[in-house]
Formats: C-alpha cells, sequence, structure tokens
C-alpha cells in the first residue's frame, strides 16, 4: 500500500468514527524547502478552520509492521480531538490585539521556500526568509502548534507587515537561549561513551566551538536575526566569529581563531545538510560571520 492509500484508507476509518457533521479530506501540504508532506484535515462543517494530521511517519510505522490502519486511525481520532478548534476560538486569533503577544518567527531558506513564501508573510535576511507564525500554546482549546501568518491575514487585522515584525521581535527579546560548548554537550548525551571519545577537547568556555539554540531547542536557529544575542554572546567568543546553520533548530559558532579555513567550513556545512539532518530542517549550505564591531551577520 502506498502512502496515498494509505491515508486514503485512514480517512475511511476515521469517516465512521466522526459524525456526519465533519468533513474528512486528503490534504498534500507544502512544508519548509519545498518538503510535501502527506495530510489528513478534519473540519466541522459549521467550522472555518481545521487541524491537519501527518501520516507520513504512520505511513512508515506501518511499512515496518508497528501498527495497521484501525491504530493508526484511532491516533488520528486521538490527535484530532486534542487539537479541535472552534469558530469561537478562532475569533480570538483573528483579534491582532489579542494574538500579538504570541507572534513569533523562524528562519528558513529563501531560495528553497519560494513557492511557500508567495502567501506568506515574511521579511527577506541575506539568503534566508524570516517567516511569522502564531503560537497556539495558549490560545483557548487550540492545543499546542502555530499557524503561518499569511498576506490576507493582515487586511484581516488591519495592520501592516510592519506591525506583525515588530510584535514577533518584541515578543523574542526576552526570550531564552543556550550556548553550551559542543563536546559538553556530547558527553551529556553519551555519558562514559563520549567522555572517552572527547576526554581531549577543551571544554566549557575555553572551547572553540559551541552549540546556540533557544531554550525549547526548536527554530533556535532564528537567533542569528536577533544582534542583540549576538552581542552578548561576543563577550564570550571574542568580536568575530563564523556562524554554521546546523539546522533550522540551532547554530554552530565557532571562534574565528585565524586558524579555521573557511572552505573548509563550507565543505562540512555541506556535507552535513546531506547526510544528518533531515530535509526539511535544512536551513543552508552557507557560512555567516558575525562581527561585533559593526554588529552584523553576513556570508562568509
Amino acid at each position: 500500500m502506498e502512502l496515498k492509500e494509505f491515508a486514503g484508507a485512514v480517512i475511511a476509518r476515521l469517516k465512521e468514527m466522526l459524525e456526519d457533521s465533519y468533513i474528512i479530506e486528503q490534504k498534500e501540504v507544502l512544508k519548509n524547502n519545498s518538503c510535501m508532506r502527506q495530510g489528513i484535515q478534519i473540519k466541522h462543517i459549521d467550522g472555518n478552520i481545521a487541524p491537519i494530521i501527518y501520516v507520513d511517519d504512520f505511513y512508515r510505522a506501518y511499512v515496518n509492521g508497528a501498527i495497521d490502519v484501525e491504530t493508526a486511525a484511532r491516533k488520528c481520532f486521538e490527535i484530532f480531538r486534542e487539537n479541535e478548534i472552534s469558530s469561537a476560538d478562532m475569533g480570538y486569533v483573528m483579534d491582532f490585539e489579542k494574538i500579538r503577544k504570541d507572534i513569533s518567527y523562524k528562519v528558513i531558506n529563501f531560495e528553497e521556500n519560494s513557492k511557500l513564501l508567495e502567501n506568506l508573510v515574511y521579511s527577506r535576511f541575506m539568503d534566508l526568509a524570516v517567516v511569522y507564525f502564531i503560537n497556539v500554546n495558549d490560545v483557548p482549546k487550540a492545543g499546542k502548534g502555530s499557524i503561518m501568518i499569511k498576506k490576507e491575514y493582515l487586511k484581516t487585522w488591519g495592520v501592516k507587515k510592519k506591525d506583525v515584525s515588530d510584535a514577533a521581535i518584541e515578543n523574542s527579546r526576552n526570550e531564552g537561549y543556550y550556548i553550551r560548548n559542543i563536546f559538553d554537550l556530547i558527553i551529556d548525551m553519551k555519558q562514559d561513551a563520549g567522555f572517552e571519545m572527547f576526554r581531549k577537547e577543551p571544554r566549557g568556555e575555553s572551547g572553540s566551538v559551541f552549540v546556540l539554540s533557544n531554550n525549547e531547542s526548536i527554530y533556535g536557529a532564528k537567533i542569528i536575526y536577533e544582534v542583540d544575542k549576538l552581542e552578548k554572546i561576543a563577550e564570550k567568543l571574542g568580536e568575530r566569529f563564523y556562524i554554521l546553520p546546523s539546522s533550522v533548530h540551532e547554530l554552530i559558532l565557532i571562534k574565528d581563531d585565524g586558524i579555521c579555513e573557511l572552505e573548509h567550513l563550507k565543505d562540512m556545512v555541506h556535507e552535513v545538510n546531506r547526510t544528518a539532518v533531515m530535509p526539511e530542517e535544512v536551513l543552508s549550505d552557507n557560512v555567516y560571520v558575525y562581527d561585533n564591531t559593526i554588529k552584523s551577520v553576513s556570508i562568509a
């Protein structure tokens, strides 16, 4: 059974589980870096919005014999019930003043997402795009997730792109972040095995390679856009350091000690993006540099 056929079978079972007042449709959704995902949209007949449940992971589990269609349908049903958004709840989302505090952003690759960006509110930043979304974790009954901010929302809200951008920047200003020696992180994850592998590597602030992300480690690469945080980091790493885009979730920072070869760093980023990062989470093949003397990030 192929993925689309599997989704169809799950939908058939969901229709048996849900009342006639729900519309269930199969959706192909364009995600980051032009990745397509297979989803199921469940919408109340009187509703104006509906969650999309992605079945790609369920399908992989089905292929591996870990679940059957019945189990996948029941899991989708549970997810739907946990994240169902009513029309009344969406009245909250459509009020800009109410959701202003919930607006955030992430950075994605500009060229790889040209189709996706056609309908989204975004700002260009080097070879990246800053895209904005509503964090719906605190919206009544909406569950956990996010709603990407589309251009059409600006008219509904009666605001300009700058209003959305200003809100996102203000909300992000006080968000926590962490920067840790990469070997400390690896040793924490691998425990004794990690210590044996990297016991001779410099630890703590004496190192030269660090991992940077937000406290949630979700879309933490956005910090490349936040000069105020990079300025503070420069107090520890020096006036100039390289930024390697590990993924949309985190960055690798390397002190500019005059020894690092830029071409080697570029080759490393290129290789890692193709062998160790999920296609949907790749940020860029470029290497960046932060120069604290001019408070600016640029492509190296």
